[in-house]
């Protein structure tokens, strides 16, 4: 656990080091900047560049190299980092099928709708089946989603825009999280971690942290879970938080009601992490540099 921990960490110190703190008042934890960020296990080091970063065309950051010749490829998606743990081709891990299963479910990108026919014409040229579109229109502004799969099967939401909304910018992702209940997990991502529960444009539900949008898929019936570290499970794996202090994130989540899967960690003089989880079981993890 501790060695897998190293691993998912070297990165953090720094990228953490790279950015300047702008922590706003209304974000909670002392949050390095105003967004969270996702942490996905992939298989395949060529496929996730072609697809994110050809098909999608998201800009791509500096690559982290990890032990055991693995890598983490990053990209900017809004404005939280993508996180791509390329896992050994002999490695394995919690088999999935993504179909109402408990966990991280769905990643949402929200894009000007100019660069729709380019994704369209990027998507039909790498032999993905071109989705259907859901088109509407919330004032003046016209919307086009679609849903598409990765090469592992992750989903992802496109949302074409003739121009920005309150909370649908882009520089705003969104994560939906599959749950067994809606109403509990909310209360969790309000009352634990401090999110703001907004009705967004279209009249439904989401939870907010700075440029972060989250929407609940509540399961009916399901007795799947895929939750677990990038190591344990393929696909979405952590939402993080990036923290100045993690050990006051963790006093503050214990005075919430929260419970802790693994307390802080210390790694050498470079950083200190912890993950804490949803009433499902779903990983946040929280980080903080110590060389600032």
């Amino acid at each position: 656990m501790k060695k897998f921990l190293f691993i998912l960490f070297v990165f953090f110190t720094l990228t953490f080091q790279s950015i300047s703190v702008s922590r706003a008042g209304s974000i909670p934890f002392g949050l390095v900047d105003d967004h969270l960020n996702l942490v996905i296990s992939a298989s395949d080091e060529s496929k996730t560049i072609n697809f994110y970063g050809e098909v999608l065309g998201l800009n791509r950051i500096s690559d982290i190299e990890l032990p055991e010749k693995r890598k983490m490829i990053r990209y900017i998606a809004g404005e939280s980092e993508l996180k791509f743990i390329i896992r050994n081709k002999d490695s394995s891990l919690k088999e999935s099928n993504f179909n109402n299963e408990i966990g991280i479910q769905q990643l949402t990108l929200f894009i000007p709708i100019d660069r729709k026919k380019e994704i369209i014409d990027k998507i039909l040229k790498n032999n993905i089946k071109l989705p259907k579109f859901i088109n509407s229109k919330i004032g003046s502004i016209d919307i086009s989603k679609t849903l598409i799969n990765d090469f592992d099967g992750n989903k992802i939401e496109l949302v074409f825009l003739t121009d920005e909304l309150d909370n649908y910018n882009f520089n705003t992702s969104g994560f939906q999280l599959n749950v067994t209940n809606a109403k509990i997990t909310g209360s969790f991502l309000r009352n634990i971690l401090g999110f703001k529960y907004i009705k967004n444009e279209e009249n439904q539900d989401i939870f907010k942290i700075g440029k972060t949008l989250v929407n609940l898929n509540e399961v009916k019936g399901s007795s799947k879970k895929r939750v677990g570290l990038p190591g344990e499970i393929e696909g979405y794996s952590l939402v993080q938080f990036v923290v100045n202090d993690v050990i006051a994130s963790r006093n503050q989540i214990l005075m919430n009601g929260g419970k802790i899967h693994t307390e802080p960690y210390k790694i050498g003089d470079l950083a200190i992490i912890m993950f804490i989880e949803s009433p499902d079981g779903i990983l946040f993890e929280f980080g903080a540099a110590l060389v600032k």
